[in-house]
């Protein structure tokens, strides 16, 4: 069809087309008028008690969240709480105290000129110091457990710790020994030498009282990689405090809402900001430093045997290549530390006073057959770590007489 022929054809559509735009709708019936009613009205009705629906769905939700948080802060110990062990009286057995642990606001007994402050790590509830404790009550020392949100920002914990030690002050402490499990050894170590606090001094400042000597165990001062399990261990704190509550109350669990928000994991890990900036200070001077690391490993030659000693696995391998594999798998258990902290990280430059105990990362404070057994080692009343740190507790710190306060040996 050439341009003139398709021009008449629209010319020739035109007049139908006008007759259909003005050609009147179809005739509504009343049936239809009335479907269409209802259905626009029953729309309306669903959309309106959808809103309702969402609303009250929020809002529930909202009271649920904020039920919670109540339950878990009436279920929480409170942050930077202090609670005391008293020390055995004098003239009594040597054999340790039963453990009583008495919140801070109860304590209403005078303290003692020096104390022992002990610092938890990451997700505990505070039973690692149930050996410790009485122990060093029994050799005559006041010690108080510091308790604190251990899920948050290791910065804040350490403020916390500044406060506490603060209060410890103004009761009239003027000398304090820390011994610091795994992440609590950070806390301690960012309390010492931050600006506004010790500034890398342990000497006495104004409000604070000397710190004579810090304890870590098992601290993972270069980090570790078992921050990314932080949820699991959570878990496990929460779960503890839930059983050791003598009404069972099930508002413990719920405790990790009250607990941070697992930025501590994060300052845990290598390479976190955290670290860098801890790392970058120097170690404070003017205290008394020991730094006791675990090694999940056993030293003697029965590490091992079947690889060690002719057997199946030599008549396979051969002798020569069953101890190479032996030497091997020795190295690698060296460097694993207390299976939760590498000793390459538990390590700290500048810290002479360094202690390898055969133990894992919780064995070091709390006895298990199972675990010296696995080990091949001597099995011991007390956790390997405990003596070490009865020990240098025992010794008086540098500087302690003119520290302020009594010596050592009026404890």
């Amino acid at each position: 069809m050439n341009t003139r022929s398709t021009a008449l054809a629209l010319l020739a559509l035109a007049p139908a087309a006008a007759l259909a735009q003005q050609a009147p709708p179809e005739p509504r019936t009343p049936i239809a008028d009335a479907v269409g009613h209802y259905a626009n009205k029953a729309a309306g009705k669903v959309g309106q008690y959808a809103r309702a629906a969402e609303a009250a769905a929020r809002g529930a939700a909202d009271e649920a969240k904020a039920w919670a948080h109540r339950a878990a802060a009436a279920a929480a110990p409170p942050p930077g709480g202090l609670v005391f062990t008293p020390p055995a009286p004098a003239g009594t057995s040597a054999a340790p105290p039963a453990l009583a642990w008495t919140p801070g606001a109860d304590y209403a007994r005078p303290l003692p000129a020096r104390v022992v402050v002990l610092v938890h790590g990451l997700d505990e509830e505070g039973g690692i110091w149930n050996e410790l404790a009485p122990g060093a009550a029994g050799a005559g020392h006041t010690v108080i457990r510091f308790d604190y949100p251990n899920d948050q920002p290791l910065a804040h914990s350490a403020g916390l710790l500044a406060e506490a030690l603060r209060e410890l002050h103004g009761r009239g402490v003027a000398r304090v020994d820390l011994v610091c499990h795994s992440m609590g050894g950070l806390v301690a170590r960012d309390v010492l030498t931050r600006p506004g606090a010790y500034a890398g001094d342990g000497a006495a400042k104004a409000g604070l009282p000397a710190v004579e000597r810090f304890i870590m165990l098992g601290t993972p001062n270069g980090g570790s990689s078992w921050a990314y399990f932080e949820p699991v261990t959570e878990a496990r704190e929460q779960v503890a405090r839930w059983l050791q509550d003598d009404d069972d109350d099930p508002r413990q669990l719920l405790g990790f809402l009250a607990d941070g928000r697992g930025e501590a994991g994060r300052d845990l890990l290598p390479g976190s900001e955290f670290l860098i900036d801890l790392n970058s200070r120097p170690v404070p001077t003017g205290v008394a430093i020991t730094n006791i690391i675990g090694e999940v490993r056993p030293t003697g030659e029965a590490f091992l045997p079947c690889l060690t000693a002719a057997g199946p696995v030599s008549d396979v391998l051969g002798e020569g290549r069953a101890r190479a594999v032996a030497d091997a798998l020795r190295s690698a258990a060296a460097g694993l530390g207390d299976a939760v902290v590498p000793i390459s990280s538990a390590e700290l430059a500048g810290v002479e006073d360094t202690v390898r105990v055969c133990a894992s990362h919780r064995g070091m404070l709390r006895a298990s057959k199972v675990e010296r057994l696995v080990l091949n080692e001597p099995l011991a009343e007390a956790a390997p770590a405990i003596p070490v740190i009865l020990d240098r507790l025992a010794r008086p710190a540098p500087g302690a007489a003119t520290a302020g306060g009594p010596g050592p040996a009026k404890r």
